[in-house]
């Protein structure tokens, strides 16, 4: 017992001097550019097996014998970090790693359809906007962060009212009639993007995600990388992943901001003395060229109807009609989450509410969500998780463009006629419905609830295979409550009052069960394998009831009516069922490999052709591995891609939603003679009906040069699509007039590049820069002969661009009488003019896809301080004025009109493009390249400044982290463009072939938004 006693008392005091030559190294690992602490950085001591990982909020603490070390720190998606730091017996060394963003990131991780893979071993051709992006974005919809910041992806709001309809495209228009726009999956998940809007202007059910909980968003581009969905894979994939927990004490995030907005931009149109002079210049004009009509006793009445006592003669009355459309939008949003967990439980989660009043009157939107996420592994082979997303939004909207009681539409109205009367009351006697009757007198409210989750479990049955199955469901519910009192019936027909209700319900539920083989065979080669099934069921339920005529105007639900004048209910379903299959493989991370198939099934088409095939393959060749590739100056990565493949779209649009999913059927509808019940033949069926099939081919270079501190990709492709779905003319005679068939095809070709730079790049100051822009080209190279109509003058037309404008071409003003003129376009001599448009030729005058869209971001950080400037760009588009014949009309009508209507001809010798004013004679005002104007801008999309609290000032307040945000939107617009806003689609002719349009379509707003953004 001695002995042992003895032994143990010299091990101790071996000990004790080892333990007091012991020193400790703490310190937190932070962002170079924000400041931000980051959590799961690797930490360790050169040379030693001593390390550690921070913790939430950044830190750690590090224990090793005295000396001196070179520490260094490493984390996902940043360049790894070394310094010295000398360690001294029994001290505590205090220290802080700068972590600098790696703009190259071969070991960033991508999302792909049922799979993840590196940027190192990417194949395909995918763009990605990570959690920062959204996070520093000021956005009421996740989609419009897209804007000018992915290659080959276009954005373009149809107006600026508060939820309404987006036009995105990936790589251009890949079909005519069909959907065009990409398959949007959320964890993993196909989710809900159908238009429920019950009037005209499609709505954005995706604006119903709030962007704060989104992780990351992949768009898929090429047939590669979204060919693994198959039928739905030729508008692109968009990819939304939310944020999820991790390993460590749990984090909560509070952020509140506050915003005020404008329009971006308000028109110049005549005064009241500059008005009625036109008018009368015009009457004269026209009782000159018609002495039998007294067109000057005409507008002179007019005038003391629309002067309304007042004296127009002295301009007593100069009303700004504009400036009554227009409001101080802003808001507010305030986001609250909570994440983190244990080793075996993860879980994020979030709350988020926002209201925000619009820049034109009437116009709300306020959005109410929360989600739970949770990831449980219930041992080292099985997991467990669950993803939940709820929201309820309130949408109080207003008519479509194409409505006087749209705010925009005011602008109509003669400046000489009175807003309000003597008594304060609003002037009901106007020129056209006074929209300003609606404030009080209406209700447009859309109230949409939606339950957007999942289940999920991930079994490794051997260390090589992994099984996963997920269940997913959308609901989504909305309500559209309409109510018209008695004041406003002369616009709604209804003279005692008008309430419409609409419900939809939307259940759209999807399972995915699917293997994955995952093996390293020896030291050089890599093989992963995924195989699986995939089920997805949708159906639509809609009901409306109208009531009319109500007892007086505190009634004002259906069932205070005394006449129910309308009623429906509809259901509609659709299918698909999926089988699918991936294989990669990687030799020496130099070569890869990759392939994929899918067989589709969808209950949309014919029983012939029930089932497509949908296949891909891609390579990648990283040339800077290669040995005879060393050693070339400056070169860092370098890497090659092509890929080819083939997808489908079963997206069919007949212009009913009803029956979008039975054309293939010959369908009956119910129909009344007399009373007496009956049914009519309405469709006629098309058994070999089959997929829309886009092939597409991809050849990428990715690049990076001078230590990785320039990076980007070059990816040049085509894309082809045959079988488009489109209606066909049949003979009348059959008792249908067209049949929806597999016809035609069109082209896609473009050029995609994208640089990322770190042009300075110290310990207190960086500056970093991104730059793309992209070019698509669009034909439609086959139409079996059609020409389809759409938009105003918009046709789909072969040889041409889908949308081109098609209409007379203007020649501007004869000199000697004033007279607009047209080319004659055709015979002997067609660039002879005419003053009758009925003796010219209508052609191809323009197009409203862009030559060139892209971006240019700059982020500068200098301490705790960052800017953000971020320009967005479109280049040669075109934008028909499809009001033009109204506003720019040189006084044919009484609408008031913009102010270079002034510069109009007048007396032989006048060089102008602006016809003699003419009252009732229409000089000019043909659809014609009159009215078309180039859509070309640059825009100061973002730009912000924030301060970041450095993380020692706030230790002792138990706050890891702490930023002040000063958020601009939209505060710059360049452009030629003479209305409110390039940015524009008239919404209620918005589609396919209905592009690039305008009339007296809502701006987009200008927006400021103050910030404070803590973590704890």
């Amino acid at each position: 017992m001695k002995k042992a006693l003895m032994i143990a008392s010299l091990l101790i005091g071996a000990a004790a001097p080892v333990a007091a030559q012991s020193g400790t190294v703490e310190g937190v690992v932070v962002d170079a550019r924000t400041g931000d602490t980051i959590p799961g950085a690797n930490v360790v001591l050169e040379g030693t097996t001593t390390g550690a990982s921070t913790g939430v909020d950044g830190t750690f603490s590090l224990s090793a014998p005295a000396g001196t070390y070179r520490l260094l720190a490493s984390f996902v998606g940043y360049l790894p970090a070394s310094q010295p730091v000398s360690i001294e017996e029994g001290q505590t060394r205090r220290v802080e790693v700068e972590l600098d963003e790696d703009l190259l990131g071969l070991d960033e991780v991508f999302v792909v359809g049922f799979g993840t893979t590196s940027e190192l071993a990417l194949t395909g051709s995918v763009a990605r906007v990570g959690e920062r992006e959204l996070e520093d974005a000021v956005v009421n919809s996740f989609e419009q962060v897209l804007q000018g910041r992915a290659a080959g992806v276009t954005v373009q709001a149809n107006n600026g009212k508060l939820g309404q309809g987006l036009q995105i495209r990936v790589r251009g228009s890949a079909s005519v009639s069909a959907g065009n726009g990409p398959l949007y999956v959320v964890d993993g998940i196909p989710v809900t993007t159908e238009n429920l809007s019950t009037n005209g202007a499609a709505t954005n059910p995706l604006a119903q995600l709030s962007p704060s909980d989104i992780s990351s968003i992949e768009v898929l581009k090429d047939a590669s990388a979204s060919a693994i969905y198959g039928s739905r894979g030729s508008n692109g994939v968009v990819l939304i992943t939310t944020k999820s927990g991790f390993d460590g004490r749990t984090q909560f995030t509070v952020d509140v901001r506050g915003s005020a907005s404008q329009a971006t931009r308000q028109v110049e149109l005549l005064n009241a003395q500059e008005y009625t002079a036109l008018l009368l210049e015009a009457a004269e004009n026209s009782a000159r060229l018609d002495p039998s009509y007294d067109y000057v006793g005409d507008v002179e009445g007019q005038f003391d109807f629309l002067s309304q006592g007042t004296d127009w003669r002295t301009a007593e009355v100069n009303s700004d009609w504009q400036d009554q459309a227009f409001q101080t939008g802003g808001g507010y949003q305030v986001d609250v989450s909570a994440r983190g967990g244990s080793q075996n439980t993860q879980f994020f989660l979030s709350g988020s509410y926002s209201q925000e009043d619009g820049i034109l009157i009437r116009d709300e939107y306020d959005r109410i969500t929360g989600r739970l996420n949770l990831n449980h592994e219930v041992s080292d082979a099985l997991s467990l998780g669950a993803n939940l997303g709820l929201s309820r939004v309130l949408n109080n909207r207003i008519s479509t463009d194409n409505s006087f009681a749209t705010p925009v539409q005011i602008i109509a109205q003669p400046p000489i006629s009175p807003i309000t009367m003597s008594e304060g009351d609003l002037n009901e006697n106007t020129l056209y419905f006074n929209t300003l009757l609606y404030n009080d007198n209406t209700r447009f409210a859309v109230t949409g609830y939606r339950n957007l989750g999942n289940v999920f479990g991930d079994l490794q049955i051997v260390p090589s295979l992994r099984f996963r199955s997920e269940f997913g469901v959308d609901v989504l519910d909305q309500n559209s409550d309409e109510y018209y009192n008695s004041r406003v019936a002369e616009n709604t027909g209804a003279p005692q009052g008008l309430a419409v209700d609409t419900w939809d319900r939307v259940v759209n539920y999807t399972t995915n069960n699917y293997l994955t083989f995952e093996r390293e065979v020896g030291a050089d080669h890599g093989i992963e394998a995924t195989t699986g099934i995939t089920y997805q069921d949708v159906s639509l339920r809609n009901t409306s009831v109208t009531g009319e005529r109500f007892p007086n105007d505190d009634f004002q639900q259906v069932d205070g009516a005394a006449q129910i004048t309308a009623g429906t209910a509809t259901e509609t379903r659709y299918r698909f069922l999926g089988y699918f299959g991936r294989a990669n493989y990687d030799f020496k991370d130099r070569y890869f490999l990759s392939a994929s198939g899918r067989v589709d099934g969808s209950s949309r088409f014919g029983s012939e052709n029930r089932y497509g095939f949908f296949p891909a393959v891609s390579g990648a060749w990283v040339l800077s591995d290669e040995p005879f590739f060393s050693g070339v100056p400056g070169v860092s990565f370098l890497k090659l891609r092509a890929s080819y493949g083939i997808t489908g779209n079963a997206d069919i649009s007949t212009g009913n939603i009803a029956t979008n999913n039975f054309a293939s059927l010959g369908l009956w509808s119910v129909a009344s003679y007399g009373g007496t019940p009956g049914i009519i033949p309405i469709q006629v069926e098309n058994p070999d009906l089959k997929w829309e099939r886009t092939s597409q081919i991809d050849a990428g270079l990715d690049f990076a040069f001078f230590n990785n501190r320039v990076s980007g990709e070059l990816d040049v492709y085509a894309k082809n699509t045959d079988d488009l779905l489109l209606f066909v003319n049949v003979p009348a005679l059959t008792g249908y007039s067209a049949v929806l068939r597999n016809v035609g095809t069109l082209q896609n070709r473009g050029v995609e590049l994208a640089f990322n730079a770190r042009l300075v790049n110290t310990r207190r100051f960086s500056w970093t820069s991104t730059f793309n822009i992209s070019a698509n080209r669009n034909e439609i190279t086959d139409l079996d002969g059609q020409v389809i109509e759409g938009g105003f003058i918009n046709r789909a037309i072969e040889g041409e661009p889908i949308g081109v404008f098609f209409g007379y071409e203007y020649a501007g003003v004869d000199p000697d009488n004033g007279d607009a003129l047209y080319f004659v376009n055709e015979g002997a001599d067609p660039r002879a003019t005419t003053n009758d448009p009925n003796e010219a030729t209508r052609v191809v005058l323009g197009s409203p896809h862009p030559d060139f869209t892209g971006g240019l971001g700059n982020t500068v950080t200098a301490g705790g301080v960052e800017l953000q400037m971020f320009w967005q760009f479109v280049s040669g588009n075109q934008i028909y004025d499809g009001g033009g014949r109204f506003k720019t009309a040189n006084g044919d009508y009484y609408d008031n009109q913009l102010r270079d209507q002034l510069d109009r001809w007048q007396q032989p010798g006048d060089v102008t493009d602006v016809p003699e004013a003419r009252l009732y004679f229409g000089n000019g005002t043909a659809e014609s390249s009159r009215y078309l104007y180039d859509g070309s801008y640059v825009r100061l999309k973002t730009l912000s400044v924030a301060y970041n609290v450095p993380v020692r000032l706030l230790r002792n307040f138990s706050v890891q982290g702490a930023r002040v945000y000063l958020v601009g939107t939209n505060l710059l617009t360049l452009t030629e463009y003479p209305w409110w806003d390039p940015e524009v689609n008239a919404d209620y002719v918005a589609g396919n072939i209905g592009l690039g349009n305008e009339f007296y379509s809502a701006p987009q707003a200008r927006s400021v938004s103050l910030g404070l953004q803590f973590t704890f």
